[in-house]
């Protein structure tokens, strides 16, 4: 079962590194050329563990400990996708506020109206998309906004707190519901976080796009 969840994250990643390399000559941000080198060294060590996976069928025995190399293999594929995502989701994070929170554009410009003695207070990613998913800009759907706040949350529990979220975590990411529940370890199937790196790189330069558009036609005016 796990060389088969270690095939298919393969071929999830191959098709995110596809998607990089396709939109990243047409990202007006740059992000994406940011992304594609992680997918291409995660491409690459799945290879190399798939080819170990394949070959090392029985447990290695040690001193006293029955070592099984597929599940090793399992364990550092989850670590390698807890980087890809949590570096994948700095990097969007990074580059959405170097190209929207500057005077004059429509995601600052609501923001700074919507809180005026809030102008100087840092602004994260999730102001950014909620400001997006405003009735007035509209450059992401309420949809979007929710998937967005999801992944965000994924990234905190990850990051700040062991992967054990503060709060019940609810979305369907491709058709496919995920809970993880408020005070426990978030547990998933090994292709879980490739499939929100996904999902975060395409939400991502569909903003970019629509606020490219925006400010374009602010400035033409």
């Amino acid at each position: 079962m796990l060389t088969k969840h270690l095939e298919d994250s393969l071929i999830l990643m191959e098709g995110i590194g596809a998607f990089c390399v396709k939109r990243k000559a047409t990202d007006n941000s740059g992000a994406l050329y940011h992304v594609s080198p992680i997918f291409d060294s995660t491409d690459v060590l799945f290879r190399l563990l798939k080819d170990q996976s394949e070959s090392l069928k029985f447990n290695i025995q040690g001193d006293s400990v029955a070592v099984d190399p597929v599940r090793q293999i399992g364990c550092i594929i989850i670590d390698q996708s807890r980087f890809t995502f949590v570096a994948i989701i700095s990097i969007l994070e990074s580059t959405a506020k170097d190209i929207s929170l500057k005077e004059g554009f429509p995601v600052k410009t609501f923001l700074d109206n919507e809180k005026p003695k809030e102008r100087e207070k840092r602004k994260y990613l999730k102001d950014i998309m909620s400001a997006s998913a405003s009735e007035e800009l509209k450059l992401i759907t309420v949809e979007n906004n929710e998937e967005w706040k999801f992944l965000l949350d994924i990234r905190n529990a990850l990051v700040h707190s062991n992967a054990i979220p503060d709060k019940d975590l609810v979305c369907v990411v491709y058709g496919k519901s995920y809970f993880f529940k408020k005070g426990e370890e978030m547990n998933g199937d090994i292709q879980s976080l490739f499939i929100f790196s996904k999902k975060a790189v395409e939400l991502f330069y569909e903003w970019s796009q629509k606020h490219e558009k925006c400010v374009k036609a602010i400035m033409t005016n």
